[in-house]
């Protein structure tokens, strides 16, 4: 997947302001000649209520009035400055449930009915949401909002131009909520293409405005890019050969030795597998499994030398790398651990195991700067590939930023994997603290978690207990 788009929400920096626009009528009078719908304009903004601002957004020199950031696996890997400094920086884990709410709390309601384009931070957003295969035109309302927006930002974009790059309406759902969003004219094909009806699909949006009609507030959240995972293939699971012997004996014995590996008898095993590297040097997967054997026994020494001999014989094996990382790791040697992941993602690029192993070795080592981003591009490939470790990713994901004081993102990385780890005491510490210190505030189910976490042994940190008494009144809460 490599969509090419026009990001709204990163496209010029922003100008704050806080007023109503008078002559922002007679703008709307000059949009009805052009078939539009004559609505006051009003500038929201968010700036002025402590919310981090965005990054400044890289221009690209091809096109400085369209930079163009793309969120596929392919540039995930790439390491570009427009993901490295803007994109994975910007959109935060949430819902579109929170997400309204936050444009709510920040934002406001309009007071009258008429347009309001957002002057302030855009609230960037990943979302997981169920797709519904569902399209339509843009809503006349939504196209005046993405006009006003892309106009006001680039004066040399005529409404013309501006209705052009969103002309479609896709429909999400999230919790049983109809979602109707504006998509990019260049995502529409690939979205089709790609995104199934009922199937999740993760979404890179932002808050660019809102309109006001039959007394309600609609906020316009244009997607910016999407994410599907591929489809997972039907056919069994086959068992990978690096290194096919040509020696008949040799075959013979390691294709024993597995079937009384899996019987569960490691001693007769041990002895094929070693018959089977006699009978051929080269045969690295019977060094491979020989390896995996003995660390099994906890024999990480003879692991090791094993592991090492299979790489002589293939040195870019990727299974082989992730095993000996993994072996040093548990060795404590932490700088041989961390050099072998860094290899392996240099060999696999696209393989999520290399990504994943180095960013829980930095975890382990206290270096969650480092561990954030090797997590981050982990879980989209393993999202991507329809695997389900994406949600070990997202937990260790959720701990990192939480130990970096970054609370939105622990929250948001978190909340997804709660069903499964529920008895984790220092999840439901993590996640009550986070529903504590970040909007929209969750009082009810920050006290719920924090309880959780005492009832399972965690004591709390003596630094919250006056912050919670502030909050709850007292603590444990009464009631």
């Amino acid at each position: 997947m490599n969509h090419s788009y026009l990001s709204p929400s990163k496209l010029f920096p922003y100008k704050y302001a806080c007023l109503y626009i008078p002559v922002a009528i007679c703008l709307a009078l000059l949009a009805g000649c052009a078939g539009s719908s004559i609505l006051p304009v009003v500038l929201i903004d968010s700036s002025n209520r402590n919310i981090t601002p965005n990054l400044t957004p890289i221009p690209d020199p091809s096109n400085p009035i369209a930079p163009k950031y793309a969120l596929s696996a392919q540039s995930l890997i790439s390491h570009t400055p427009e993901w490295d400094t803007t994109a994975r920086k910007r959109y935060i884990p949430r819902t579109l449930n929170e997400l309204t709410r936050l444009a709510q709390i920040h934002l406001g309601d309009l007071e009258r009915t008429g347009i309001g384009i957002n002057q302030g931070d855009d609230f960037a957003s990943r979302i997981p949401t169920t797709f519904s295969g569902k399209f339509r035109e843009i809503s006349q309302l939504s196209q005046e909002v993405t006009v006003k927006w892309l106009t006001k930002h680039h004066p040399k974009m005529d409404s013309l131009e501006a209705k052009r790059l969103y002309p479609t309406e896709g429909l999400f759902y999230e919790a049983g909520v109809e979602y109707w969003l504006p998509v990019q004219a260049n995502l529409l094909s690939s979205m089709r293409a790609e995104a199934k009806a009922g199937h999740i699909i993760i979404l890179y949006l932002s808050m660019i405005g809102a309109y006001r009609s039959d007394s309600q507030t609609t906020w316009v959240l244009p997607v910016d890019e999407f994410l599907v995972p591929k489809e997972l293939s039907k056919t069994p699971w086959q068992v990978q050969i690096y290194c096919p012997t040509t020696n008949a004996g040799a075959q013979i014995a390691f294709d024993t030795a597995r079937n009384l590996d899996l019987q569960k008898k490691p001693l007769e095993a041990e002895k094929l597998y070693r018959q089977a590297i006699e009978l051929d040097s080269r045969y690295c997967d019977a060094m491979n499994n020989l390896g995996f054997l003995l660390r099994q026994q906890g024999r990480l020494d003879e692991t090791i030398a094993w592991y090492q001999k299979s790489l002589e014989v293939k040195p870019d094996n990727p299974m082989v790398l992730n095993n000996l990382g993994i072996v040093y790791k548990m060795q404590k040697k932490w700088s041989a651990a961390i050099q072998v992941f860094e290899k392996l993602v240099q060999v696999d690029p696209l393989d999520p195991e290399g990504y994943y192993s180095l960013g829980r070795a930095f975890f382990d080592l206290g270096r969650f700067q480092e561990a954030a981003p090797n997590l981050e591009v982990a879980e989209l490939l393993y999202y991507q590939d329809g695997s389900p470790y994406f949600l070990d990713a997202q937990y260790y994901l959720g701990l990192s930023y939480f130990l970096l004081d970054d609370f939105a993102r622990a929250r948001g990385y978190l909340a997804p994997v709660y069903s499964r780890r529920q008895d984790d005491p220092r999840l439901n510490m993590c996640l009550g603290y986070s529903y504590l210190k970040t909007e929209p505030q969750e009082l009810g189910l920050s006290k719920k978690y924090m309880l959780n976490a005492e009832n399972l042994g965690y004591r709390l940190p003596e630094m919250w207990m006056k912050e919670l008494l502030e909050v709850f009144g007292d603590w444990p809460p009464s009631g």
